[in-house]
């Protein structure tokens, strides 16, 4: 792709700065009178040194909080995944604050992570974590950007040290498999943790099966040690619509899911590991054209019915899961990325 050329870019723009003597030094806190402010002044400065055109406050003055102030604020904000409101809330003075010299080593080894990744294909998925989105390219040219939510933060105890339980693992895979109206076939340990109660453990099987069906779920090789339970296809199903299978060793995948809200959010790390994909049966329909298995009234019906159904795909598309917090928009814009697993802190203090 053309990440690296932009991010070579990048960095030249950073080095410079940093040779000019760093970013404007910005209050930790402003406050505003009237909608004026003498620190708007070196906000504006800071603004502009990373390509946000703030404006000069017009017949107001520089100490005016304007539209076009306002807006460069929404700019920043959104390049670095915080709730565009325009406003210098504490979040975008700490943002602002971080060095320049901090950012530069940031785009190094986000240069230094593309120079390792796999080859990609004339076709193929990629998803890059501390982003949030996912992309589909064909030919060198991206033909799909969307949104997803990947695994949580929360770290516990696993093989006898503290990990990271729910992250998304980086990977290269093959998809195989395009399921609509999915099973969810709970693991045991949300199964353990979020759906077994107290009460639950003390049934015998037949008032557990029950139970576990009242809530929506069925009870599969009841009474037996290799007892587990699922969720059958319908409105509440975990997986929604649309599951899309990339065999690989950490059973991760990409799926719907029926709690939409959470793509609204500019940070989505949400999931016990899976990807959850905003609007998956558009890139369902892009497999399944791909692989000349499409077929409209088809697809409808299966959907209407909510029918399982399984798509085995005749060629295969490579997947790619990164992890790169640096990314350049396609109007030169410099995104610096949630470090949500802390995974470029470690790399950068082992230098």
């Amino acid at each position: 792709g053309d990440q690296y050329a932009r991010l070579l870019a990048a960095h030249d723009r950073y080095r410079a700065i940093i040779e000019q003597g760093g970013f404007v030094e910005v209050p930790s806190d402003v406050r505003l009178r009237r909608g004026r402010s003498k620190d708007l002044i070196a906000i504006r400065e800071r603004l502009r040194q990373e390509g946000f055109e703030a404006g000069d406050g017009g017949e107001d003055g520089p100490e005016t909080m304007d539209k076009p102030l306002r807006e460069a604020i929404k700019a920043f904000q959104r390049a670095h995944q915080l709730k565009e409101r325009g406003k210098l809330n504490d979040d975008t003075l700490e943002a602002m604050a971080v060095p320049a010299r901090e950012k530069l080593e940031r785009v190094r080894l986000a240069m230094n992570l593309w120079r390792e990744v796999t080859p990609r294909g004339n076709y193929y998925v990629f998803v890059n974590i501390p982003d949030y989105h996912g992309e589909v390219w064909k030919d060198g040219e991206r033909q799909h950007r969307f949104r997803v939510v990947v695994g949580n933060a929360k770290s516990g105890i696993k093989d006898g040290e503290r990990q990271l339980v729910n992250a998304t693992r980086a990977m290269d895979a093959e998809i195989d498999r395009v399921i609509l109206n999915p099973y969810w076939n709970v693991p045991s340990r949300i199964f353990k943790r979020e759906i077994m109660n107290a009460d639950m453990k003390e049934m015998e099987a037949d008032d557990r099966e029950d139970e576990l069906s009242s809530r929506g779920y069925q009870l599969m090789g009841k009474g037996t040690r290799g007892e587990w339970v699922r969720q059958p296809p319908g409105p509440g199903n975990a997986l929604g619509q649309v599951k899309i299978i990339f065999p690989n060793p950490h059973e991760t995948y990409l799926h719907d899911t029926p709690s939409k809200s959470l793509f609204k959010r500019p940070r989505r790390a949400f999931s016990h590991g899976c990807v959850r994909v905003h609007e998956p049966l558009h890139l369902a329909r892009m497999l399944l054209k791909f692989d000349g298995q499409y077929d409209a009234e088809q697809v409808s019906e299966l959907l209407r019915a909510w029918e399982n159904h399984k798509f085995f795909l005749k060629r295969r598309v490579p997947i790619h899961i990164e992890y790169i917090t640096v990314r350049v928009d396609d109007r030169g814009v410099v995104h610096f990325l949630d470090d949500v697993y802390g995974h470029d802190a470690r790399r950068m203090a082992m230098k």
